[in-house]
């Protein structure tokens, strides 16, 4: 009887956890860049035999199942809406990539998020103040008139009728996505060790579109079926152990 009641109080944590995962998502489904979170359930197993069980050669271990545990929540890193925008430097990579920025203590962070802008310096930054990772060429000075900026990252501008390259945004790739740290918000740090590979425009990353952000990659409506699903399954569990209290309580009125 006990053992039923461990079954249903690990099953209340790990779907709560789950519907705390949906909800989150739920929260972010329109922040740029976000990625959704997939929370995984593990099964508990405890293996134990009692001392006075005899047994053949052949047999197996008693195995016995304690319930389930919510194991690694992971991060699901597909491609996100492409949505229009009217500002210069917000862009959107379609396909494999990140953007990179500093914060004010020098750490790179990555993003898909592609919100950037000109403050009045001529430097690009993120709406926390982050600069954007890239090669300059020219002066932030001459970063004026009709900017462009190529599927590669090269930024450009007309001066005299001729192009004049002023810099390139660059674009990161982790070894393996999972080797990102999330910091909320759609930024990402790198695990100690992780390999990061950079691009300067070339092969096995993804295209930079001009005008363009990337929307959440959540899909609200499935999202809305997991929540219910997952309520369903969790007041199922309470009302089981409640069940199982009432009958625990009945049989030690028994005993009594």
């Amino acid at each position: 009887m006990y053992n039923v009641l461990s079954l249903n109080k690990t099953a209340l944590n790990a779907h709560q956890k789950k519907m705390d995962g949906i909800a989150h998502d739920l929260s972010n489904v329109n922040t740029y860049g976000y990625k959704r979170k997939e929370v995984n359930f593990e099964e508990l197993r405890l293996r134990e035999v009692a001392g006075d069980v005899l047994k053949s050669n052949r047999a197996q271990d008693l195995s016995l199942n304690m319930g389930v545990k919510s194991g690694v929540t992971k991060t699901t890193f597909n491609q996100g809406g492409i949505i229009p925008s009217s500002e210069k430097f917000n862009m959107a990579i379609t396909g494999e990539g990140f953007f990179g920025v500093r914060d004010g203590n020098g750490n790179l962070i990555l993003t898909r998020n592609g919100g950037f802008h000109q403050n009045s310096d001529g430097s690009i930054t993120d709406d926390a103040g982050n600069s954007l990772e890239m090669e300059i060429y020219q002066p932030f000075g001459r970063w004026t008139g009709e900017i462009s900026i190529s599927k590669t990252g090269e930024v450009s501008t007309l001066e005299n009728g001729q192009d004049v390259y002023l810099g390139r945004v660059i674009l990161y790739k982790p070894d393996n996505p999972h080797n990102l740290i999330s910091l909320g918000e759609g930024n990402y740090a790198l695990k100690n060790g992780a390999n990061l590979e950079i691009s300067f425009g070339g092969e096995g990353f993804g295209e930079i579109n001009q005008y363009f952000l990337e929307g959440s990659n959540v899909d609200m409506v499935k999202s809305m079926v997991d929540m219910i699903t997952t309520q369903r399954v969790y007041s199922m569990n309470s009302k089981a152990l409640q069940t199982t209290d009432e009958i625990m309580t009945m049989i030690n009125g028994i005993k009594r």
